[in-house]
Order: C-alpha cells, then sequence, then structure tokens
C-alpha cells in the first residue's frame, strides 16, 4: 500500500510539471510550448507582438491556482532603488509553490486570483528560486506576472539571483528535479536550453542582479565577503561586471573573475555566519560602504528568521523545502517574522 501510494503522488507531481509554457526566441518569432504530456502544444507569433499576447499557467488537479501572463519588454533591473514604506523579503523558496503563494496571500501581498494587493509595498525575493522542489517554472511566472501588477499599482518586485540561479544557467544541475529533464526531452532541447538567452524566463532570470540597494537595506542572496569589499567597486559595477558571466562555465571565467564565482562571491558566501563575532567588522564596514543601514540574506538556514551584530545583519533562510516558510516584513521601523498561514512575530 505504501509503495502505490507514493506511485500516485509522483505522478500527480510530474503531472503537475508538465502543464506549463516554455516560450522560446527563433528568430523573429516568438513559439509558445506548452506542455501536456505525452503532448506538446505549440503556438508562434511574430516577436513584434509579443507584447500582446499571454500564456496559461495550469496546474492539473487543482485549476483554482491557474493564472495567466501577459508577456512584456526586458529591461535589467535597477541596481539602486528607493524602497517603500512596506516590504516584504523571501529567499530560498526552491520551487515550493504552493508554499510561496500561500505566504503571498497570508500577508496580503496578492489575493487569490494572483491580483497585486499590496499597494505601493516591496516585495523581495533573495534568491534561489530554482532546484528541490517541484514547482521552479510557475513559480519564475509568478513572479514575472507580479512584477508588472505591482508596477501598475505603484508598488515593486525585485528578484535577485543566488547560487541556484547561476547554477542553473552554467550547467550545474546536481539539483535539477528529473521531471525538467524530462520536459527538455519532450521539446526536443537540451535542459540547459530551457532557459538559455533565446528563452523568455532566461532573458529575464539575465536581467536581474546579485546585489541591490533598496532605501537603507543592502540585499543580496549569500553576503559581501572581504576579497569583494576590497575591490573597492560599487554595486553597479559588480552587477554589470558579474551578468556577462552567469552561464560561463567556471573553467572559462577569467582569473580576476573567480571571487564573484566562488565562496567569496555575492551568491555563495557564508562567512558572516562561519566565523561570528569576528565579521562584525566586515558587516559594518560593508554597510559604510555602499550607504546601508541593514543587510539582508538568505543562503545559509535557520529555523526562524534571525538578526545579528546588533540587527545589522537579517538571515531570512529558513528551509522552505522542509516545509518551514518564513520571511521579513518591514513596516517602517517595525520588523515582523511572518509565515505562510500569517502569523506575525514583532521583532523589535
Amino acid at each position: 500500500m505504501k509503495r502505490i501510494l507514493v506511485a500516485t503522488v509522483l505522478i500527480v507531481l510530474v503531472q503537475q510539471m508538465t502543464a506549463q509554457p516554455y516560450v522560446f526566441y527563433k528568430r523573429k518569432k516568438i513559439i509558445v510550448a506548452t506542455l501536456d504530456s505525452p503532448a506538446v502544444n505549440i503556438e508562434s507569433f511574430p516577436l513584434s507582438e509579443k507584447e500582446k499576447h499571454t500564456v496559461q499557467v495550469n496546474f492539473p488537479g487543482n485549476e483554482s491556482w491557474n493564472f495567466t501572463v501577459a508577456l512584456k519588454k526586458i529591461n535589467n533591473d535597477s541596481v539602486i532603488s528607493k524602497s517603500a514604506d512596506t516590504i516584504l523579503f523571501l529567499s530560498d523558496i526552491e520551487g515550493e509553490f504552493e508554499l510561496l503563494r500561500q505566504m503571498l496571500i497570508a500577508n496580503k501581498i496578492m489575493d487569490e486570483s494572483y491580483n497585486w494587493i499590496f499597494g505601493t509595498g516591496e516585495l523581495v525575493i533573495c534568491g534561489d528560486l530554482f532546484d528541490r522542489g517541484f514547482a521552479v517554472t510557475q513559480q519564475l511566472w509568478l513572479l514575472y506576472k507580479l512584477e508588472s501588477a505591482a508596477g501598475a499599482k505603484g508598488g515593486s518586485v525585485h528578484v535577485l539571483l543566488g547560487n541556484h540561479e547561476i547554477m542553473n544557467l552554467s550547467g550545474d544541475l546536481r539539483y535539477v528535479q528529473p521531471a525538467y529533464f524530462d520536459h527538455a526531452r519532450l521539446l526536443g532541447k537540451d535542459y540547459m536550453q530551457l532557459f538559455d538567452e533565446d528563452t523568455e524566463l532566461g532573458r529575464w532570470l539575465r536581467s536581474k542582479n546579485i546585489v541591490e540597494r533598496t532605501g537603507r537595506f543592502l540585499v543580496m542572496h549569500a553576503g559581501i565577503s572581504w576579497e569583494i569589499l576590497n575591490r573597492k567597486l560599487s554595486l553597479e559595477s559588480i552587477n554589470e561586471m558579474v551578468r556577462p558571466w552567469y552561464a560561463k562555465w567556471k573553467s572559462d571565467l577569467p582569473d580576476y573573475f573567480s571571487d564573484f564565482f566562488n565562496a567569496n562571491s555575492p551568491f555563495w558566501y557564508r562567512g558572516y555566519f562561519d566565523e561570528p563575532p569576528a565579521m562584525q567588522n566586515l558587516v559594518i564596514s560593508t554597510l559604510a560602504r555602499y550607504k546601508a543601514e541593514k543587510i539582508i540574506v538568505g543562503h545559509t538556514i535557520r529555523y526562524l528568521v534571525s538578526s545579528f551584530y546588533d540587527g545589522k545583519l537579517w538571515d531570512i533562510n529558513t528551509n522552505w523545502h522542509a516545509g518551514n516558510a518564513q520571511g521579513l516584513l518591514v513596516e517602517g521601523d517595525k520588523f515582523f517574522r511572518v509565515n505562510n498561514r500569517g502569523l506575525r512575530t514583532a521583532l523589535n
């Protein structure tokens, strides 16, 4: 009986993963390939008509979750922006769409129909949307959609890249769910072609930064190491330098770039937590360099959203893949730990 139950769950998960669109560019055309295993539904239209079209993201067996996404023009994200009075910071969601949906609804970011209801508020994702979970592409399409929805209401969505985004773009596929390799085969492609520069999601990911400052908050996936800080680069320079190398093999990187992609990089670094309290000076120096008051990171797992160094550093990775979905909500000068059930805990 146990084996039958496990097999049934896996079949349902694979079905959910296959009912989704992939959008490709081919010459002056856009091709929308929607998986409906074992079939693939194909639609194509001129590139010039891109912004007139939508794609449908479906959840077989759970149709109330379905949503439509309007395609849009893609530009590189701003590196420095004025933050909103109210911000929700999330990180390391890793394909857990159900938890993300619950989190955004419970904390009044969107309603059950995916309408943005956060007004002029700001949603910030500190990396690691890929791997482990079973709904990576649905999650990407939702955030792609919410960017536009938020902008129309005076709000904003910021998605930064973590180590798992860089791994997927550059060919380190050790944590990819096997069903995504099946997606590629159904489409007659290699997995790396699902998110390359000739795809909509691939172009969208390449428009994202690895470090930003929004108001008083310096945001990234992992942290700024001494090796990076001592280069004395602006935030704009860091992103401009690293962006062309997101999808390169490590062996192709020049020596000068090694610290931007190894354990010292803003999307891999763990020194803040490996060597406390020796890192307090690094945190203070980083905040001074980049004119910020607080650093927000994920990457290193905590049981609770937690602060360090007198509230100057916040770690918000609570292992969503294990079901522990939490975020950091900032309302003016008040900080709250929130979860996917809408529970708030004051942190100051």
